[in-house]
């Protein structure tokens, strides 16, 4: 049995699996596996969501680390990247804006520099978007950044440290995107018994409860199903390739707020949201309006 690997690296909006490290370089430097997803609260059945349908999730976490105080850089999604890929916090790195293309020390650079510094073959499976102007956060971080960057390409005896990212519960998919368009690409893809009922939807108290709203949160729960099936299939290609034993390690999540329910980055719907949240001081107009921001944000 190969020798169980070593935790090298702990990092928030990310499901990570420490993997058995390749015996030509020895199990000081473990291979690992980061798979990512976007835009979500913790709205998993390992965190007691009873709603969500994240099986693999789940018992990837009964098995590893799951943590209970891990919170967002940022309320939205590129200003986080700029702390996943840097390990600062966005005040002192002055990303804290959306788009802010605030100029950078040059002494920063992208974390996976320091591993492929180690030895380590670094890809990224593709995003980026880190909130960061200059070309060295990714030119410097990684051996190859694409649709098709992946750890097989590494050569022999070499550890790797491999990213994929998952977009099914970005804020497109969840929420921005038509309606019919969001069926065609994720909910068709879900089986039996994956499809949320919107009628069972848990709605925060300060969200209208309507037919929208409910379809709103049920869509966004069948987008993280979705993640899940991403999850699942990635840990069983790893698993099939390099005969993985009990010694993953995961998952963090993506504390990112879910965006059917806080209104990501869109002034609109986070207006209604306040709106609805005082409808019992203004009785039915507030929660009206509330809806009709969804229905337009549902279908932008």
């Amino acid at each position: 049995m190969m020798r169980a690997a070593k935790p090298v690296l702990l990092v928030m909006l990310a499901a990570t699996a420490f993997l058995p490290a390749t015996p030509a370089r020895g199990a000081d430097r473990p291979n690992i596996l980061w798979l990512t997803c976007e835009d979500m609260s913790p709205t998993l059945g390992c965190y007691g969501d009873a709603y969500a349908t994240t099986p693999a999730i789940d018992a990837f976490a009964a098995r590893g680390i799951r943590y209970t105080r891990a919170f967002a850089e940022s309320p939205i999604c590129a200003p986080s990247r700029s702390t996943l890929i840097t390990g600062m916090h966005t005040g002192p790195l002055g990303t804290s804006q959306m788009r802010s293309a605030h100029p950078v020390p040059t002494a920063f650079r992208g974390f996976p520099a320091w591993l492929r510094d180690a030895g380590y073959y670094t890809t990224n499976n593709a995003k980026t978007d880190y909130n960061l102007t200059a070309p060295r956060f990714k030119e410097t971080a990684w051996d190859e950044s694409s649709g098709k960057a992946h750890w097989r390409k590494r050569p022999p005896g070499t550890p790797f440290f491999s990213v994929f990212n998952c977009g099914d519960s970005h804020q497109g998919p969840s929420s921005r995107d038509a309606y019919d368009v969001f069926v065609k690409n994720v909910q068709s893809r879900l089986g039996p018994g994956e499809i949320h009922d919107p009628a069972q939807a848990p709605l925060p108290p300060y969200y209208p409860d309507s037919a929208v709203g409910r379809r709103t949160v049920a869509r966004a729960y069948d987008c993280i199903t979705s993640v899940d099936g991403f999850v699942r299939d990635k840990l069983a290609e790893v698993n099939g390739e390099l005969r993985l034993y009990d010694d993953e390690v995961g998952p963090t999540l993506d504390p990112v707020m879910l965006a059917a329910k806080a209104g990501k980055q869109y002034k609109g719907v986070s207006q209604a949201l306040s709106e609805a949240e005082i409808a019992k001081n203004s009785g039915k107009a507030a929660a009206e309006v509330a809806n009709r921001q969804l229905v337009k944000a549902e279908v932008f």
